[in-house]
């Protein structure tokens, strides 16, 4: 028995699935082949929401919309500053500020400098991450300040290229 389709000829023989069989098994693939693509894109959409809502942010990191709105070197180390006074020897001055590291020495002047950084992601920076990445995209805001010493005594501090400061 010959079955004539679009120019091909299929033959029904003992051991062979009739048309139908066959049809039907190519429409069950297409189901199973859907029903795979839907299982498929919600199992992909629920890892997506939970990642999403998951949205990570640096440890550490402070939301600020600009730099104007995070604390300033002074008022981070308030306590700090208020127990750092003019005439301070190098030795206290490195156990109230062992972070602080030489930057220049020249005859009997040393500047140290205290350096600062903090991470912080503005309100833009939080809803694209948790549009599109999962993490927040952080930045660096870095502030320094000079300590000058004359004779091994603090004389002043300031920001490098600032006015020096001599009062807190």
């Amino acid at each position: 028995m010959s079955l004539g389709h679009i120019g091909h000829e299929f033959k029904v023989s003992k051991g062979c699935l009739p048309i139908e069989s066959l049809i039907s098994n190519s429409l069950k693939g297409v189901i199973m082949c859907k029903i795979n693509s839907i299982s498929y894109f919600l199992v992909n959409s629920f890892i997506i929401t939970i990642l999403v809502s998951c949205a990570s942010v640096a440890p550490g990191a402070i939301k600020a919309d600009s730099t104007s709105e995070i604390p300033t070197i002074y008022k981070k180390y308030e306590q700090r500053f208020e127990k750092t006074n003019p005439g301070m020897i190098i030795t206290d001055f490195k156990k109230l500020w062992p972070e602080a590291y030489l930057v220049s020495k020249e005859l009997n002047v040393s500047i140290y400098e205290f350096k600062d950084t903090q991470l912080y992601y503005t309100s833009h920076d939080e809803s694209v991450g948790q549009l599109w990445t999962g993490s927040i995209y952080t930045q660096e805001h870095v502030q320094k300040v000079w300590f000058y010493f004359s004779d091994e005594k603090l004389t002043k501090y300031c920001e490098p290229n600032q006015n020096l400061k001599t009062d807190k």
